[in-house]
């Protein structure tokens, strides 16, 4: 039984990385995310993350390019960094250089709304990073 359930999570986490048909709402938060906190948090409940933990991982990365994607639509300073390169930098790193205001005057709306929005999407891209770097050391 566990097994299968094993495999279930597997197939499900390989979905996860897949994104939704149709177009993207521009949001902060990559579309990906919120499911996969889902999935994860089920992962977890039913014990099976050493089983799922090279899945874990190739997921998490491929969500931290999304995130780091979606941050840089906000960040002139990201989005120009960071597009297209596989480089996920450190959360740190990221805060500094994405809420910069120079960065920040560079994108259309109310600065100070651009910036709470900032805030969330790297907010989560901190918590991905960091279950990233849980599973990197467990290896």
């Amino acid at each position: 039984m566990k097994s299968a359930r094993t495999e279930t999570f597997r197939f499900l986490l390989s979905l996860a990385k897949r994104h939704p048909g149709g177009f993207s709402d521009g949001g902060i938060v990559d579309g990906r995310v919120n499911d996969f906190w889902s999935l994860y948090n089920q992962i977890v409940a039913f014990n099976c993350e050493d089983e799922l933990s090279t899945n874990l991982l190739e997921v998490i990365d491929v969500l931290l390019k999304g995130q780091l994607n979606s941050i840089s639509h906000k960040s002139a300073a990201v989005s120009n960094k960071y597009h297209g390169k596989r480089e996920t930098p450190e959360p740190s790193l990221l805060i500094i250089e994405a809420l910069d205001n120079d960065s920040v005057a560079l994108a259309d709306g109310d600065k100070d709304k651009i910036k709470k929005m900032l805030i969330v999407g790297l907010d989560e891209y901190k918590k991905l990073y960091e279950l990233r770097e849980k599973y990197q050391n467990q290896m």
